[in-house]
Formats: structure tokens, sequence, C-alpha cells
């Protein structure tokens, strides 16, 4: 499971974004209004990412720090909240 990746931009979308890592890996992650705005200026990064599993997708979500993460996790615990509600309330 994917927990933290250090990157380079490759194409960035307010919505998602693809990376390339140091291990030649490209990777499709969503992010949130608040992510995309503070990486327009940024060529690599460091990040935090959620791998989320469900019985009829996956889904990669990057996080600039750790607590943003750790609340993205705890906000989709709750049964009302889907991912793309919680991705907003964080940004």
């Amino acid at each position: 499971m994917l927990a933290y990746l250090k990157w380079k931009i490759i194409d960035l979308e307010s919505n998602s974004t693809i990376i390339l890592t140091e291990s030649w890996i490209w990777y499709e992650l969503i992010i949130n209004e608040l992510t995309y705005s503070k990486l327009l200026n940024e060529k690599e990064t460091e990040i935090y990412v959620y791998h989320h599993i469900t019985e009829n997708s996956q889904s990669l979500f990057w996080f600039l720090e750790k607590e943003e993460k750790e609340l993205f996790k705890e906000l989709i615990k709750v049964s009302w909240i889907w991912w793309k509600v919680a991705n907003n309330i964080l940004s």
C-alpha cells in the first residue's frame, strides 16, 4: 500500500494530477482545490497518499500534510460522507 511518495509533476489539473516517481512509476492522484493552488508553481514535491479501495474501484488521494490525510480518513468513515464530499470539506 502506498503511503508516501517523492515525485515529479507531469500533468496538473484542478481535481487530479499525474506524477512520475523516482522509481519511474506513473500515478494519477486525486487532489482538492487547496492542494492544486499550492502546486501551481511546483515541479517536484513530497506527499502523503491514501489508497482508497472499495469493491468497485481503487483511488489514490494526495495530501501535502499528514494531518490532512488523517482527517480525510476520519471523514470517510462516516457512512453518509463519500470521498468527494470529504475532499471538498478539506478544500
